[in-house]
């Protein structure tokens, strides 16, 4: 399978997944983010009882991960998918040029990345995401926040920081992703009770690899207990099939259908 970008992989994989599912567009929750997506699959029994955050990277949008959904909604097709857009800002490393982002980038070096203006807001607006489910119905314990690149260090940083007053999310999920601010980042007594994993591909050239082991190190050092990343050979800044069905699995684990007990 050509390993040409998340959207590549999601479309092959999801194929004609996509007529099961419903869809319905709500405004911003907050911010300057603009219309956010709600997804959610036919197929469930019944309404959603989970909700899986996903969050794109620098220059996407919503739409540019919709193709993901049909595939891994059919491991958990009783949650709901909410995707987010970020603002526009301009981007440093771009040349000041405006496009959608969570948080500025200076450069692809980690030193580059310890300002990451934006950041702030960018949390509080996915962190009214979660107060948005939970007034729902849906408990912290059953939504899943990731993401893909600047989108997987959202899912981090917005997952593993919360209040040590809140409830742990049922799990983290960050693709090609890392630690921006690494220096500013304290992990939570809440963030230590919350499952993360990390993917990454190996030869990524936007998201180095040694970004992603520094970022995996960091949180260990700190004291996550329930934290593993897995890499995939020859992959670069892209999702693969293997990764696809390995996030899947994940999602089906800590999200089982109601009433069924996590298998972590």
């Amino acid at each position: 399978m050509p390993r040409s970008g998340v959207l590549a992989a999601a479309l092959v994989l999801a194929g004609g997944a996509a007529t099961a599912l419903g869809l319905s567009a709500a405004g911003s929750p907050g911010g300057d983010m603009a219309a956010t997506l709600r997804l959610g699959s036919r197929a469930a029994r019944g309404p959603p009882s989970a909700s899986v955050i996903l969050i794109h990277g620098l220059g996407d949008s919503a739409e540019g991960l919709r193709g993901l959904v049909p595939y891994l909604a059919n491991a958990v097709p009783h949650a709901t998918f909410i995707l987010p857009t970020a603002p526009i800002r301009p981007i440093t490393m771009n040349g000041g040029y405006e496009m959608t982002g969570w948080y500025d980038i200076e450069g692809l070096s980690e030193r580059a990345n310890e300002n990451a203006d934006g950041l702030e807001d960018s949390i509080a607006a996915i962190n009214g995401l979660i107060d948005e489910e939970m007034a729902r119905g849906v408990p912290p314990s059953r939504i899943v926040v990731s993401g893909f690149s600047q989108g997987g260090a959202m899912s981090l940083w917005t997952g593993l920081t919360r209040a040590a007053s809140a409830d742990p999310l049922a799990a983290v999920v960050c693709m090609s992703g890392y630690i921006p601010a690494a220096s500013q980042f304290r992990l939570t007594e809440t963030g230590r009770r919350t499952p993360t994993r990390m993917f990454h591909g190996d030869v990524d050239p936007v998201v180095l690899m040694d970004f992603a082991v520094s970022s995996e190190a960091l949180l260990r050092e700190q004291g996550h207990p329930d934290l593993a990343m897995k890499t995939y050979a020859g992959l670069p800044h892209s999702i693969n099939e293997d990764e696809l069905g390995d996030v899947a699995s994940f999602l089906a684990s800590v999200l089982p259908p109601a009433g069924d007990a996590a298998e972590l």
